[in-house]
C-alpha cells in the first residue's frame, strides 16, 4: 500500500534549515539582494566594454577578439536586466488592476 506524503514525512526526509546560495555556505539572498547585485554586474561589464574600446583606440591593446567579446558580454548582461525590469513592471501593473 501506498501512504500519501505527510508533513511529519517530509520534515524527517528534509530537515528545517534556511535555504543556501549557490556554492556558498552562506543563507540565500533575497530577491532585492540578487537584483541589485546582478544591476552592479552589468555597470561593471558596461564599464569593462568601454574601458576596451578606449584601450583598442588608443593602441594600449590590439585585440579586437578580446574587446568585441567585452561589448557583446555588456550588451547581453543590459538586454537581460531591461528584460527583467520589463517583467517586474509588468507584475506590478497587474498587481495594481487587480480589485480588493
Amino acid at each position: 500500500m501506498i501512504e500519501a506524503i505527510g508533513q511529519t514525512m517530509i520534515s524527517e526526509i528534509l530537515p528545517e534549515k534556511p535555504l543556501m546560495g549557490v556554492g556558498s555556505s552562506q543563507p540565500a539572498a533575497g530577491f532585492e539582494q540578487w537584483l541589485g547585485n546582478e544591476i552592479a554586474n552589468t555597470n561593471t561589464n558596461i564599464i569593462n566594454a568601454e574601458n576596451a574600446v578606449q584601450n583598442y583606440v588608443v593602441g594600449e591593446t590590439d585585440n579586437l577578439h578580446q574587446v568585441m567579446i567585452s561589448i557583446s558580454k555588456a550588451q547581453t548582461s543590459l538586454e537581460l536586466t531591461a528584460q527583467v525590469r520589463n517583467r517586474l513592471v509588468e507584475g506590478f501593473q497587474e498587481i495594481m488592476r487587480m480589485s480588493i
